[in-house]
């Protein structure tokens, strides 16, 4: 939770990538993604955009078009999209991600179910019930196959659904009412 500290340590970490490594290593883009995530914690949301934007510049260059930390790159860029409630913008890169983590891994690839889950959350926000919860379906099957039911991220797949089937169940009205 100290994340000044935290930033101080990645940019730390940064400037030696960048001097041994160069600054179009795969090593280097890693640096400014952990910089993005630690400004995306902190609700700069534009700052880690920018600093996700150089890493996917990185991984694209160096990695080609199909490459997992592609995929990893286009995640987060819809996730700060979607922070920011720009969820339109936040599916288009969901989309990429998925389409890369299908072809790559499959479906049944926890990074598949996180990008599963996180479009579920995306339709959700936008009020497509039936996208999200096809979406949570999918993330849920994976999640519990690999993780089993305890685990953090299954439990939080599962309470998405459950959030999701009581918004769509409408309650009971008041006695005498029509």
């Amino acid at each position: 939770g100290d994340y000044e500290k935290a930033l101080d340590w990645h940019q730390k970490s940064l400037i030696i990538k960048e001097k041994v490594l160069g600054k179009e290593h795969p090593s280097t883009a890693i640096a400014y993604n952990n910089i993005a995530f630690i400004y995306s914690r902190q609700g700069a949301y534009g700052k880690a955009l920018v600093w996700h934007q150089k890493a996917l510049t990185i991984r694209e260059k160096v990695l080609g078009g199909e490459h997992p930390s592609i995929a990893h790159s286009y995640n987060n860029i819809g996730e700060i999209y979607s922070n920011e409630g720009d969820y339109e913008k936040a599916l288009d890169w969901y989309q990429k991600a998925l389409t890369i983590r299908e072809k790559v891994f499959g479906g049944e690839h926890l990074n598949t179910a996180t990008t599963y889950h996180n479009m579920g959350v995306t339709y959700q926000n936008l009020g497509d019930c039936e996208k999200a919860l096809d979406l949570y379906q999918k993330a849920l099957t994976v999640r519990k196959k690999v993780l089993g039911t305890g685990h953090p991220d299954t439990k939080q797949t599962l309470r998405n659904i459950q959030d999701l089937l009581d918004l769509s169940v409408e309650p009971p009205l008041p006695d005498g009412a029509r």
